[in-house]
């Protein structure tokens, strides 16, 4: 079961203070990629057969959306496409 959702992607902007390491950044995006990537896992235990999570795109050192696009080593995003609901 997946709930029914008006859009397919998905955005987790990440904005730490401006100085924070990239390495830091980047540890932050890494684990919503995790956690994203763990969501297809559960689900695929639960025998759904198609990944609910189709792809992830993630970004370190500036925004990939918005009308405001802030770059800088505390800036990330993740974007996930989530498949189609039924």
């Amino acid at each position: 079961f997946f709930p029914k959702i008006d859009d397919e992607l998905v955005s987790a902007k990440i904005k730490f203070a401006q100085g924070t390491p990239i390495t830091r950044t980047q540890a932050a995006v890494n684990k919503i990629e995790a956690a994203a990537r763990n969501i297809n896992k559960i689900f695929a235990s639960k025998s759904v057969t198609k990944p609910v999570i189709r792809r992830i795109f993630s970004i370190v050192g500036q925004e990939a959306s918005g009308f405001q696009r802030d770059s800088g080593t505390h800036i990330g995003e993740v974007i996930l496409e989530l498949a189609p609901s039924a």
